[in-house]
């Protein structure tokens, strides 16, 4: 009996510290920083296939800046030692629509390709008091962080595939 009691009192406890660190964790800065971390395993996962299905295809590049990430196509740059790291094509600056930037501003995430905005996702963070966690919003669609790597990266690196 004391056994379950203490068991009772412990999982209390601990689910109640689990929702206090993921509340204060919802916001823009923290939602960026783990959208980047997926959009980098995502962009990593489809170079990997593609070099072993087709070696000569496009592969892509990451940059990182200060709040802002980049995904543009790259090159192969070999090393002497025979390891390779893909770095940004030098001609994709001449070629914005190429370029998809995700960055945070007042208190939200954009996602866009181009300058012209061939497309803009708009991402904001909400507390979901019913469920104790933080909601991904698109408009007022809640999003998953796998969904929100599909909507920014699906067409824009495979539309490439036949390249």
């Amino acid at each position: 009996m004391i056994f379950l009691l203490l068991w009772i009192i412990f999982t209390r406890m601990e689910s109640s510290l689990l929702w206090v660190k993921a509340r204060y964790n919802c916001t823009h800065e923290h939602l960026f920083d783990e959208l980047v971390k997926r959009l980098k395993m995502d962009v990593t996962q489809f170079n990997n296939l593609q070099a072993e299905k087709n070696p000569k295809g496009t592969q892509f590049a990451v940059q990182n800046g200060q709040r802002t990430f980049r995904v543009l196509p790259g090159v192969v740059d070999a090393y002497e030692s025979g390891s390779a790291d893909i770095i940004p094509d030098p001609n994709s600056i001449n070629y914005p629509d190429h370029i998809v930037e995700v960055f945070t501003k007042r208190k939200k995430i954009i996602a866009q390709r181009g300058e012209g905005f061939m497309w803009k996702l708009e991402i904001t963070t909400k507390w979901n008091p019913d469920k104790l966690e933080c909601d991904y919003r698109v408009g007022e669609d809640v999003r998953s962080l796998s969904d929100l790597s599909q909507c920014i990266l699906g067409d824009f690196m495979f539309e490439r595939l036949d390249q």
